[in-house]
């Protein structure tokens, strides 16, 4: 089996990680994590839990993408054609295929990154644009107060 989780947004981006056998046992546990790669043999049949636990920093929600890859030791075994030319090629195919599985793990892993770098360009675009606009606000708003200082310092009063 294998997990590959990634804490895409929300506080300090670290979350804890827990992988439990079917009998409850602990297989796996990590603590304050952003992202990380997990792969190990399943031992016992049955459903595994992954746990996600946000409990050291309960105010702020967090986003997590994670994925879960299954693997069937026993389906080389049973799909294998007989013959040693036939053997080779059905190495190489599953060995592609393992490539192939790969190359979409880490294309789904990019994707998530990707999208969390442009929400955060995003934001910082949006403040940039903001400061400007009140900088310009306040730039005009000095020229204007400059002209009307420097008309009423001109206006001439005469006593008659």
């Amino acid at each position: 089996m294998f997990l590959h989780y990634m804490v895409t947004m929300g506080g300090s981006m670290d979350i804890d990680c827990t992988i439990l056998a079917p009998d409850k046992t602990v297989i796996w546990n990590a603590e304050r994590d952003t992202e990380n790669r997990v792969l190990f043999k399943s031992r016992i049949p049955g459903s595994y839990a992954f746990c996600f636990s946000n409990r050291m920093s309960t105010l702020t929600s967090k986003v997590v993408s994670f994925s879960v890859m299954v693997g069937n030791g026993n389906a080389a075994d049973v799909m294998r054609p007989k013959g040693a030319e036939s053997d080779s090629l059905h190495r190489s195919i599953m060995r592609l295929q393992q490539g192939l599985r790969e190359i979409e793990e880490l294309q789904q892993a990019l994707r998530t990154r990707e999208q969390d770098h442009r929400a955060t360009t995003e934001v910082a675009n949006t403040r940039v644009v903001v400061f400007c606009i009140l900088e310009s606000v306040f730039i005009i708003g000095m020229g204007v107060g400059s002209v009307l200082y420097l008309r009423q310092m001109f206006v001439t009063k005469r006593m008659v």
